[in-house]
């Protein structure tokens, strides 16, 4: 959702993969991304104009101190406390899963 979403803009998507995913099995997302294991996020986040997160607190904070406004997707834990206070704010915006659509995102 979040490539289709991406996809058509003039924007580049950069998918940090972690763990044991591998590019080939992202081969059919639409768009112009980017799949990394590793991105050195802070180094990344001086060129970035928009963070999409999960509302945790590390990034959240590193995309405050580089002044990147925020969409914030929460999963589970402090993350929706945090995404709420993400939106109060006006830093960024909050999308809760079961809201989200592709017309929403973009």
């Amino acid at each position: 959702m979040l490539a289709s979403a991406c996809a058509g803009l003039d924007a580049q998507f950069v998918i940090s993969l972690g763990g044991g995913a591998t590019p080939e099995s992202f081969l059919q997302l639409p768009g112009n991304q980017i799949f990394v294991g590793y991105e050195p996020q802070l180094e990344l986040l001086q060129k970035t104009t928009l963070t999409i997160t999960h509302a945790g607190m590390n990034m959240t904070l590193e995309s405050l101190i580089n002044g990147v406004p925020m969409v914030a997707i929460p999963v589970a834990n402090d993350q929706p406390g945090v995404a709420a206070r993400i939106a109060y704010t006006g830093v960024g915006e909050a999308a809760y899963l079961k809201e989200l659509s592709v017309p929403k995102l973009r």
